[in-house]
């Protein structure tokens, strides 16, 4: 992309959001997703698109007609006492500057996830926002399934560059949390064209996420594939054809199998005989001894030379001069934010499960909350991918999951919105292209 090009497009979105902060809020998530100033080469690769976006949408919040009050839901105080939790561990941790960068950096994502559930008020918003992280996140994975094919399987797919996807662990767990968004999309557009599209990405992203080389991607692929055949009680013709589809592919793939691939698929089997596995449970027991060492946290960015001499000296002399990070995002929050950060965090995201839930069971049995179900399958199958991935990945900041959590406060706004006079009834319908979102006409 030419620079000129996207510095216009750019400004394009800038005068957009001051006019419309919702129209900013999907820039600005468009635009992390995507990442497309990695495609420019001169004065618009360094240029802060996302950080001028977000002002601008702010800024128009505020001169907006938007009510100015934070949703009264549990979520919304349990993310401002997070901060606080990491606001108190980087003031005691190991090394305060290089943790105070990481804590701007999630105070910058709370702040944000207040604005969205601020702005974000009703289906058609929600559902909007819903399918711009899914089909973003779903050209990425198209585009990855056409690199790594067309590379014959021997290269490490990647996200964009200057964007939070940007790893291959943490493209690939982005795009394991984006299949059952795809899937659910799909289901409850209108415009046939379009499901199809959604369901072609969900299938491609199979592809890039096997290309990410990514284990903990695997895994979390696996569960949230299983979970998605278990929620959806497929026919028994469906289970003969994905089964049959499935055996060919396998038998395809195997005599194609890539050495990279075959070599992370066997680590994974055979883990004890994997060194990188072996030095992950290493670096487990290091996060144990720093937390139990300090309960109030060693604060962001506490992996050096120094640390693991101090707090485990046997892994410095089996791996000399090496420095990894936690590799499980539990352990992590535990070892840099100490109980309180550690208890918070998991708090969170333990509210939004049990939200959905109610919310489900909820809308199962009455009709002015059906449309909610298949959005309470989404986020929890989502949420599902992101805890079993982040047991092998540090993903504790993942900033697509701060949009689930937002995804969640605005579901509870509206499920739990007193009906108004007349009954459930009377409720005014809201749709894409239908009296109500979520059935085809």
């Amino acid at each position: 992309m030419r620079d000129p090009v996207l510095m216009v497009v750019t400004a394009f979105f800038v005068l957009a959001a001051l006019r419309s902060s919702f129209v900013g809020v999907l820039a600005a998530v468009g635009y992390g997703i995507l990442g497309p100033h990695g495609q420019t080469w001169s004065f618009a690769r360094t240029f802060p698109h996302v950080q001028v976006i977000t002002i601008a949408t702010i800024a128009g919040f505020l001169i907006g007609p938007e009510p100015k009050r934070l949703p009264r839901q549990r979520e919304v105080t349990l993310l401002i006492l997070l901060i606080f939790a990491f606001a108190m561990s980087t003031a005691l941790a190991l090394y305060p500057a290089k943790a105070l960068d990481e804590l701007v950096r999630m105070a910058k994502i709370a702040f944000m996830t207040l604005i969205m559930v601020c702005i974000v008020r009703d289906r058609q918003r929600l559902h909007t926002l819903l399918r711009v992280i899914g089909l973003s996140l779903g050209f990425l994975g198209l585009r990855g399934a056409v690199f790594y094919i067309r590379t014959g399987g021997g290269s490490t797919v990647l996200g964009p560059e200057f964007s939070f996807l940007e790893a291959n662990n943490t493209f690939g767990l982005a795009l394991v949390m984006n299949v059952p968004l795809l899937f659910y999309l799909a289901k409850l557009e209108t415009k046939p064209w379009l499901a199809r599209v959604m369901q072609g990405m969900m299938v491609v992203s199979y592809i890039t996420i096997i290309g990410t080389f990514s284990r903990g991607a695997w895994v979390g692929l696996a569960a949230v594939t299983g979970l998605l055949v278990v929620k959806n009680r497929p026919s028994v013709l469906k289970v003969v054809a994905v089964g049959t589809v499935a055996l060919i592919a396998s038998l395809m793939f195997t005599l194609t199998l890539a050495d990279t691939v075959q070599h992370r698929w066997d680590s994974l089997v055979n883990y004890e005989e994997d060194g990188s596995a072996q030095s992950r449970f290493w670096n487990w027991e290091f996060c144990t001894r720093v937390a139990l060492g300090r309960p109030l946290g060693g604060g962001f960015n506490l992996y050096s030379e120094e640390s693991y001499a101090l707090y485990m000296p046997e892994f410095a002399a089996r791996w000399p001069g090496k420095v990894w990070s936690c590799h499980n995002m539990w352990l992590s929050v535990w070892a840099e934010h100490g109980y309180p950060g550690a208890i918070v965090w998991l708090g969170l995201l333990l509210s939004c499960l049990i939200a959905v839930r109610r919310m489900r069971k909820y809308g199962s049995r009455n009709a002015d909350a059906e449309w909610a179900v298949d959005y309470c399958n989404m986020v929890e199958i989502s949420l599902v991918g992101y805890m079993v991935s982040g047991t092998f990945i540090d993903m504790a900041y993942f900033e697509l999951y701060y949009h689930l959590v937002a995804v969640v406060i605005v579901l509870k706004e509206l499920v739990w919105a007193t009906p108004p006079p007349g009954g459930p009834s009377a409720r005014p319908a809201v749709g894409i292209a239908s009296p109500k979102l979520g059935q085809r006409p």
